[in-house]
């Protein structure tokens, strides 16, 4: 291997050692500030998400209550006249918008009147609903857990509050019930998407889906498609925020989560990470290939700069074998290159013309010597003739 091949791989070697430490430290660093972009959008959008949510439920509590307070007021008139009772939510349009059922209940849990109507369900016995014992036990307005409502199959949350007496006793319930999937509530934000395949989905404290758009999935746990999700569980007990989070299948999420401030439930939305990542692993393939392209294409460029600038050094080699063959042979320097080969180049025509100049000084020296002694040898046996 010469001396051009060996420096062109070893300067290529070293190219592509600094340019891949620089692109993976580069392409690190971007999916670092990728990732904390990412992070900030996704939390935002899921905290206006969660917003609307609470909004859309405080607003169904703060109605529900207002009509409990109406009927507080008129308890002794409205209770004494079950027909005016029973036409009181359906003169209620307001509600009608939210909710797609309401109730009053008795103080021991009977149905007092319904909107609408459905034959049979006056005088049936809801004691031993949960938001029935929660509103008995305090009597407060109360969102209730989410259940599948038995003749939509759709989850739903009853919202209830309290109707006082003169005194001051409980003496009734007014219970509305709210179709999470209605799109004005939940329903547009189980459609909505996170980014181009990206979900959202709605969960309570135990982990329970209340809120997804595969309804196959409402009402069952989350961990039992997925498997233990850490930052999820992190999220059940309080903690906000973003962060990765892998399933059993080996599916690379990013997640955001949120609590409500109107019921105890978190929004979380999950982000594929190969998506979320897309333009960091792009950009990491384009350099991967042009790191392939300068593989291949930066030893030839370095071999024919090294022959350009090596030209000198074989100028010099092949000077050297003509002279050794032909000492006499002259010597023309083509290199008018002003670096150290050319100097070198130069210095060696000047060195060799030297040497000639001396070796043809010394051999003259020599061949005049060899006269004279030639000479002197003549004349001695000359003068030895004489005598």
């Amino acid at each position: 291997m010469n001396l051009k091949t060996r420096a062109s791989l070893l300067v290529t070697a070293l190219v592509m050692a600094a340019a891949f430490v620089f692109t993976s430290a580069h392409v690190l660093s971007l999916k670092l500030d990728l990732m904390g972009t990412i992070a900030e959008q996704q939390f935002a959008l899921t905290s206006r998400a969660a917003e609307d949510i609470d909004q859309k439920l405080a607003l169904g509590e703060a109605m529900v209550k207002k009509v409990a307070d109406d009927m507080t007021s008129a308890a002794d008139r409205l209770f004494a006249d079950a027909q005016r009772l029973q036409a009181l939510p359906a003169q209620r349009p307001a509600l009608h918008a939210l909710f797609d059922t309401i109730y009053v209940l008795s103080r021991e849990g009977r149905v007092l009147a319904d909107h609408p109507v459905w034959p049979g369900r006056l005088g049936t016995d809801r004691s031993d609903r949960e938001y029935f014992r929660a509103v008995l036990a305090n009597p407060r307005p109360y969102i209730s857990r989410p259940f599948l409502d038995l003749a939509t199959n759709e989850p739903s949350v009853m919202i209830t509050a309290p109707v006082f007496g003169a005194q001051g006793e409980l003496v009734a319930m007014l219970a509305a019930r709210m179709n999470l999937l209605r799109p004005s509530l939940l329903g547009g934000v189980a459609a909505a998407k996170v980014g181009r395949s990206g979900h959202f989905m709605l969960l309570t404290r135990e982990g329970e889906i209340v809120m997804h758009h595969d309804r196959g999935r409402i009402q069952r746990r989350y961990d039992e498609f997925g498997g233990k999700i850490a930052f999820i569980d992190r999220a059940l007990y309080g903690q906000e925020g973003t962060g990765e989070g892998f399933d059993r299948s080996g599916g690379h999420f990013l997640y955001s989560a949120r609590g409500l401030a109107a019921a105890p439930w978190i929004l979380v939305a999950a982000f594929p990470a190969d998506e979320a990542f897309a333009p960091a692993t792009a950009l990491q393939r384009k350099i991967i290939w042009s790191g392939v392209a300068l593989a291949v294409l930066l030893p030839l460029a370095l071999w024919l700069l090294m022959r350009n600038l090596l030209r000198p050094l074989d100028w010099l080699r092949e000077t050297i074998r003509a002279v050794r063959d032909d000492p006499e042979r002259r010597i023309r320097v083509t290199n008018r290159s002003s670096d150290e080969i050319g100097e070198v180049a130069r210095e060696f025509a000047r060195m060799t013309v030297r040497l000639r100049w001396r070796e043809r000084r010394q051999r003259r020296v020599e061949k005049a010597l060899r006269e004279s002694e030639a000479r002197f040898r003549a004349l001695t046996e000359l003068s030895s003739d004489w005598y």
